[in-house]
């Protein structure tokens, strides 16, 4: 894919900035719109998988325009000037290769493929009625209310920092839907709210797991969770296994003075996506190196809960077929 693209005239390099890059993010127009999600771009992805993401676009470009200059495009452009240019001799290309790429080609959806697409549209049409069914969101634009606020904030630079100042802020109550949490200081975080401050929290895991190692580790952080919440404060629940993965990030939280707060991620509640430390060097070239994620996140801040009510609309929507938590699967 990368060859077709490079070929095609898409300038195509690799990432060397951190560790890993992670990040779901597309800028179109300069910053007049921008999409933030956990949806990578592949079959799984974007037909097998749970996933959310948000695209933030509007009459008024400033705002978006804002935040392309002042986080995301920085980010960006700073990782581009690092990256590693692509480049595949011409002469690999076959004939057949080449015809896809020029466009000479027949291409679209196949006969059996459109049976397929139509067979899906016709079930999601009536998926909303049926209980035993997954739920099935409604793409439509949300209005910011007077009020409101959009930050954006890169990992892994202070993006631990402000995660844990965001969780600690709740008052009430705090929803968690994401693939994973494998990180210990964010469960402690989490339980020191519950148990000090009486917050509720409600977090809904991925009932797969692919990584071993991350599969092992979020059993044993849930498993303190549930302890710690005596199932009353803190509930833990598996996702519906409609989906192959669960692989959605996001919370939803009550902020100061009665307002709503939603913060939409990249990243898993993991070390390597909220890292320890502020500095990182690049790791291309080197045997080890700490791990630090390249992810993108945006937080909602509102008064009307415009945003915030989308979201919980799809946790109470799969909270309906839910089960309580147990150890993930690999599959």
């Amino acid at each position: 894919m990368k060859d077709f693209l490079s070929l095609a005239g898409v300038q195509v390099r690799y990432y060397q900035s951190t560790s890993f890059l992670h990040a779901k993010y597309i800028a179109r127009d300069g910053g007049k719109a921008l999409s933030i999600s956990s949806v990578n771009w592949s079959r799984e992805s974007m037909r097998e998988n749970r996933e959310a993401g948000v695209i933030l676009q509007g009459r008024d470009s400033l705002m978006t325009k804002t935040l392309f200059d002042r986080a995301s495009n920085r980010a960006f452009e700073y990782d581009w000037k690092r990256a590693q240019k692509h480049t595949r001799n011409i002469e690999d290309i076959t004939k057949e290769e080449m015809a896809i790429i020029k466009g000479t080609t027949s291409g679209g959806v196949k006969p059996a493929e459109k049976e397929v697409a139509t067979e899906n549209m016709v079930r999601r049409n009536d998926i909303q009625n049926d209980s035993s069914k997954p739920f099935v969101t409604k793409m439509e634009p949300v209005l910011l209310g007077e009020g409101s606020s959009i930050e954006m904030f890169v990992s892994p630079d202070f993006s631990r920092e402000t995660l844990l100042r965001f969780i600690r802020s709740a008052k009430k109550v705090v929803y968690i839907y994401t693939y994973q949490i494998t990180d210990d200081e964010i469960v402690d975080v989490l339980i020191d709210v519950s148990v000090n401050k009486n917050v509720k929290i409600f977090v809904m895991l991925s009932p797969r797991v692919y990584a071993d190692w991350d599969r092992k580790k979020a059993g044993q952080v849930q498993t303190r969770l549930r302890k710690a919440g005596e199932g009353k404060n803190i509930i833990v629940y598996s996702a519906p296994k409609h989906f192959r993965y669960s692989h959605l990030k996001f919370i939803v939280k009550d902020g100061r003075d009665g307002t709503f707060e939603t913060l939409v991620m990249t990243g898993n509640l993991s070390p390597s996506d909220f890292p320890r430390g502020n500095m990182f060097e690049p790791c291309h070239g080197k045997s080890s190196c700490n791990r630090a994620n390249r992810d993108v996140n945006v937080l909602f801040r509102e008064k009307d809960g415009a945003v915030a009510s989308k979201f919980l609309e799809v946790f109470e929507g799969d909270l309906k077929m839910s089960t309580d938590y147990s150890n993930p699967t690999k599959y």
